[in-house]
């Protein structure tokens, strides 16, 4: 008697259905590493020399750490979303990289209508419109960058 996870219809129907929400899940938890590698340069970035990224005896941008790492994650969070997504789909992984990438977008257009309609940060910034469309754009560019990710190892 052959065994349930022996059966490749199974295995094929647990994949698609472990796509979105894994997909998700690595997406929140490449948040991580982000928030860390922003707080280390943010607090333990002394600078020692001449640094191009010198701002009052420690390295970093001109740019305040929580719009740097907002930028940070609005890259690479659709990224990851599409690139997770579609490689654990078992076929059409094309489609299933447009289709994450309609997800996100669905899920900024709401994000953008809430952030326009009651804006959180607008007496802490004073210029939030502006970070605002940068985060769609850098986002924009994430999800292009994993659908050419996604396209360039399917054709392979």
């Amino acid at each position: 008697m052959p065994s349930l996870l022996s059966n490749s219809r199974f295995r094929t129907g647990c994949r698609w259905v472990a796509v979105l929400p894994t997909a998700l899940l690595c997406a929140l938890l490449a948040s991580f590493p982000i928030h860390w590698t922003v707080m280390f340069i943010h607090y333990f970035g002394n600078a020692r020399d001449d640094s191009f990224m010198n701002i009052n005896g420690k390295t970093g941008l001109a740019i305040p750490w929580p719009i740097l790492e907002r930028w940070i994650v609005a890259f690479f969070t659709p990224l990851i979303l599409v690139i997770v997504g579609a490689n654990i789909a078992p076929h059409h992984k094309k489609e299933t990289g447009i289709a994450m990438a309609v997800l996100w977008g669905i899920g900024v257009g709401w994000a953008v209508a809430v952030s326009i309609i009651n804006p959180l940060d607008k007496d802490q910034y004073q210029y939030w419109p502006l970070i605002l469309v940068i985060s769609v754009f850098l986002g924009i560019a994430g999800v292009g960058t994993g659908l050419y990710k996604t396209k360039s190892s399917s054709s392979q």
